[in-house]
């Protein structure tokens, strides 16, 4: 299938957002010690990580402002402001001050980034996928469909394989910034690209919106609901094996930080090469289906596994972290042609961006600092193996009854 130079600048986005957010999750542990050092070890990757959770505010303003110019405007229009808003607050995430330079203002300014970050974000990962699979057949869907994940993995292998060095280093007070400053770059040189969009702008919108937002909301609050349950475990098999288990299995084992990263990238990559395989053995399969089982084996297993990761080997948490990839990617492949046939509106671009903004920020990208939190509450590995397995649960329940 050829790919237009719309596809590939909205692939672009995805790649850039996800970039940011997978070299944030990264290097939270030498960001917990710049940005909050007077807090103990768990704390400090606790409060690093609610850092992500912000998303739950700030990704349902990004999606109502987005999408209000994506309904009233052009979809073109939203994601090219949303880009170039990317663009800057990436580059300027290498420019932000620790707490040693200028104290409480560090932290701050962090959380005031991420917030800007998490509104102009949403723009372009939920309503940049849609307008993906726009005009296209069903099997084109698909393909399309499997790419954007390509382009998360993509993204992640990159992140993960930046940090492995800075993590390395003893000084790290410069080099952090360093990544943000190539996502940055990178975005910029993206807008080139994303400027073609700018031409579909002239075209008028098919579609005159008379009936108001909210009453739409309102109305399609049960699949909101099913399309958030649904992308909560999509954030998840990508932050639990790539993200928490990078700092968390240091903690409980004597594998170290700087071998799990290493292992981290090897699988990263091992997830980006497997994708298309998976894509060819499932395509005849059925979506729904294999989505279901897929996310009813992670919330069944998660709990066994959990439950001996403490003094375990390389090859226990290796294999299971293959094991999370691997249904993962069984999960992830259809998913978003299955979101984008849950609402047969225009208004697709709210109504999806909004229930999967409340499944990925809520349940998803807030893991690793709800992982951290039952961990420290019940001193046992079992906390955050029963958050997983409830998440996998509820995925499956939101796939059950999508339409």
């Amino acid at each position: 299938m050829k790919l237009s130079k719309t596809d590939i600048s909205l692939l672009i986005g995805t790649f850039i957002e996800h970039f940011d957010v997978a070299i944030y999750g990264f290097l939270a542990p030498i960001l917990g010690d710049l940005f909050f050092p007077q807090y103990a070890p768990t704390t400090k990757l606790i409060l690093t990580y609610s850092v992500l959770a912000s998303s739950l505010i700030t990704k349902p303003i990004g999606i109502f402002i987005f999408g209000q110019i994506a309904r009233q405007k052009h979809p073109a229009r939203a994601l090219y402001f949303s880009f170039i808003g990317i663009g800057i607050l990436t580059a300027s995430m290498g420019c932000l001050p620790t707490y040693t330079q200028v104290g409480i203002i560090a932290p701050i300014l962090l959380f005031v980034f991420r917030i800007l970050l998490g509104i102009f974000s949403a723009g372009e990962d939920c309503i940049g996928k849609l307008y993906l699979l726009e005009n296209k057949s069903p099997q084109k869907r698909s393909i399309v469909s499997h790419l954007y994940q390509f382009g998360f993995i993509a993204a992640f292998v990159l992140a993960s394989g930046l940090s492995i060095p800075i993590l390395s280093q003893s000084q790290s007070n410069f080099y952090w910034r360093i990544p943000f400053w190539i996502g940055g770059l990178l975005a910029f040189l993206g807008i080139f690209l994303r400027a073609q969009l700018k031409k579909q702008i002239l075209q008028p919108l098919e579609t005159i919106y008379r009936t108001h937002i909210l009453r739409v909301i309102w109305n399609e609050k049960k699949s909101i609901i099913r399309v958030a349950s649904i992308s909560s475990l999509s954030y998840l098999t990508y932050y639990i094996p790539f993200v928490f288990l990078n700092t968390f299995v240091p903690m409980v084992t004597n594998i170290s930080l700087k071998k799990m990263m290493y292992i981290n990238t090897g699988l990263l990559l091992f997830d980006m090469c497997l994708l298309p395989l998976l894509a060819y053995c499932f395509k005849s399969f059925d979506a729904r289906r294999t989505m279901f089982i897929s996310s009813l084996l992670i919330s069944f297993m998660s709990m066994p596994i959990f439950y001996h990761l403490p003094q375990s080997t390389i090859i226990y948490v290796t294999t299971f972290r293959i094991i999370i990839v691997i249904l993962g990617l069984i999960y992830l492949g259809p998913m978003n042609a299955l979101l984008f046939n849950q609402f047969q509106k225009p208004d697709k671009y709210i109504l999806v961006g909004l229930g999967e903004s409340i499944g990925s920020s809520l349940l998803g990208k807030a893991s690793p600092a709800i992982c951290f939190f039952l961990f420290q509450f019940t001193h046992s590995t079992l906390g955050p193996a029963i958050f997983v397995a409830s998440v996998g649960f509820i995925a499956s329940l939101g796939v059950l009854y999508a339409k």
